[in-house]
C-alpha cells in the first residue's frame, strides 16, 4: 500500500487526526462501527462533496442564476468530508483483513504518501475546474468503494480550496473537539437532567462558526485538546473553566464534566 520509505514531517499530525476520527466513530456508532453495513461512509461523502460542488458555484445551466462562490464554506466542506474520508478508509482497511491494533498506523501511512506524492507534483488535475475535480474525485470514491485509491487526488482538492495539510488540521481538531462537546451539552435534546443545546451562540452566528474563528486567531496551532474545550465551553455558558462555578456548572453540563475534559485531553 504504502509507496515512500520515510514519512513525512505531517505524519504525526496525520496519524492524530485519523485517530481522533476512529475514536469519534466508535463514540457516534458503537464499538463494531468498521464493519457494521448501516455505517455508510460512502454516502455520507457523496453527501458532503454535492455541498462542495455547490459552494464552488456549480449552477445548473438551465438556471438562470449566475454562478456565486462561497469559498469560506468551501473550506468547512471540505473538512466535512475529510472526517468521512478517513472513517471511510479505516473500514476499507479492515475489510481487507487489517488487524484493529495497526488500522490506524495502515490509514495515516496511506494518507502520509499519498500527501508526499501531492507535494513532489505534479498536477493530476490540470485544466480541471474546481467543481469537476470535485466531481472527478467523488467518481472514483462511488466506482469501487475504496476511498484509499482517491487520497492523491483528495490532497490536490484540498489545495484547491485553500486548504495546507496545517490549516485542515486546526480546522478538523478544532470541528472534532466541537462534536464532543455538543454531545456532552445534550446536542440532540433527549438528556432529562439537562436543557437542549443551543448552536447558535450569540444569536446570529451558529457554534462553527464561533470555533473557526477560534482557529483562524491561533492560526491552526491547536493541539490541545483541553485547551480548545476550555474555549468552546466559555464561549457556551461564558465561564471561565478553570474558575468554574460548580452549582451554577451543575445546570448546564453534567457533574462529572470536568473529569470527562480531564480524560480527553490524556
Amino acid at each position: 500500500m504504502t509507496t515512500n520509505d520515510q514519512p513525512s514531517p505531517y505524519f504525526q499530525k496525520i496519524q492524530q487526526m485519523v485517530q481522533m476520527q476512529y475514536d469519534l466513530s466508535i463514540t457516534l456508532a458503537g464499538e463494531n462501527w468498521l464493519l457494521d453495513p448501516k455505517v455508510d461512509t460512502t454516502s455520507a461523502m457523496q453527501k458532503e462533496a454535492d455541498e462542495l460542488i455547490e459552494s464552488a458555484g456549480y449552477v445548473p445551466w438551465w438556471v438562470k442564476t449566475e454562478a456565486k462562490v462561497d469559498a469560506e464554506n468551501c473550506k468547512t466542506e471540505v473538512v466535512d468530508l475529510w472526517h468521512f474520508l478517513m472513517q471511510g478508509c479505516l473500514q476499507e482497511a479492515a475489510r481487507g483483513g487489517v488487524p484493529a491494533a495497526e488500522l490506524v498506523e495502515c490509514v495515516t501511512t496511506n494518507l502520509d504518501d499519498a500527501y508526499q506524492e501531492f507535494l513532489k507534483g505534479p498536477s493530476i488535475t490540470f485544466g480541471l475546474t474546481n467543481v469537476r475535480l470535485t466531481q472527478r474525485w467523488l467518481s472514483m470514491v462511488l466506482l469501487n468503494g475504496m476511498p484509499m485509491d482517491s487520497l492523491r487526488m483528495f490532497w490536490e482538492m484540498a489545495d484547491r480550496f485553500g486548504l495546507s495539510l496545517d490549516d485542515l488540521y486546526g480546522r478538523y481538531f478544532a470541528k472534532n473537539t466541537l462534536n464532543r462537546f455538543r454531545r456532552m451539552a445534550n446536542y440532540k435534546g433527549d438528556k432529562a437532567d439537562m436543557p437542549a443545546y443551543v448552536k447558535l451562540w450569540d444569536g446570529e452566528h451558529e457554534d462553527n462558526w464561533h470555533v473557526l474563528r477560534y482557529v483562524e486567531h491561533t492560526n491552526g496551532n491547536v493541539d490541545d485538546l483541553l485547551e480548545v474545550m476550555a474555549m468552546i465551553y466559555k464561549h457556551y455558558t461564558g465561564i471561565e473553566v478553570m474558575a468554574v462555578d460548580t452549582e451554577k456548572l451543575q445546570t448546564l453540563l453534567p457533574v462529572h464534566y470536568m473529569l470527562q475534559l480531564s480524560r480527553n485531553a490524556l
